[in-house]
């Protein structure tokens, strides 16, 4: 807000308003003008040799500068990212290094959304490994759909276009046991947290009738270990 303010007073001004009168349109707002600084500056990017958007006032690395260690972090997961698309979608990463060079805004918007979906693929592996492997698969088995697709649709040898066709009815079908496989597996990691949930609610219940009968005791007892600087019972 301060930056706003300063740029554009009566801007802020509303902002301000719209924070009291509508909190979740004022965080709406503020994302989106975050969202739009952030691809000026990539958008402003300079010489080649530099990230698109590495702003000309922070000195590249070994040379000093405040942001230095930030736009290492920067390169190094763009590069984390870049090489696991490479593993997973060859010809995804071969357009993604040519839009570097010749479109970086446009390189910067999909690498946004790859990021976000880089990042959500992790959680998820961290959680639940075999899930995870699902929707590599699937990624896979998609590409390979679109290519036949676009075979398909400009072949004009009949021939060829029946294997062709014959090689898409599986590689759907493929997809489709894959899919049937993700759902199993998000209904068996659903079923292990409803059983987990269900502990910890036996628990509280067996907790709250132990102590909700033990009022006098538990009091007697917080006074005295109060006193002796000795915590038992959790009163917080």
């Amino acid at each position: 807000m301060n930056r706003i303010q300063e740029s554009d007073p009566a801007r802020a001004d509303e902002l301000r308003q719209l924070q009291q009168n509508d909190p979740p349109a004022f965080e709406a707002e503020i994302r989106k003008i975050a969202r739009e600084r952030f691809r000026e500056r990539f958008r402003d990017g300079g010489p080649n040799d530099r990230m698109p958007g590495f702003r000309p006032d922070v000195q590249p690395p070994g040379q000093g500068g405040r942001g230095t260690a930030i736009m290492d972090r920067i390169r190094e997961k763009e590069n984390e990212i870049l090489a696991f698309v490479k593993e997973n979608d060859p010809n995804g990463a071969k357009e993604l290094e040519e839009l570097k060079t010749k479109n970086p805004p446009l390189y910067m918007q999909k690498m946004f959304v790859i990021a976000r979906r880089y990042h959500e693929y992790q959680k998820i592996k961290d959680e639940n490994p075999e899930l995870a492997k699902t929707y590599l698969a699937d990624s896979k088995l998609k590409q390979q759909r679109d290519g036949l697709v676009r075979q398909i649709r400009s072949c004009n040898d009949e021939n060829q276009k029946s294997l062709l066709t014959a090689q898409l009815k599986d590689v759907v079908s493929q997809r489709f046991d894959l899919l049937l496989k993700r759902k199993q597996l998000k209904y068996e990691d659903l079923l292990n947290k409803l059983k987990n949930l269900q502990a910890e609610v036996e628990k509280s219940k067996s907790e709250l009738e132990k102590f909700s009968s033990q009022k006098q005791h538990q009091v007697d007892l917080h006074v005295q270990e109060l006193l002796s600087q000795a915590e038992k019972f959790d009163w917080d």
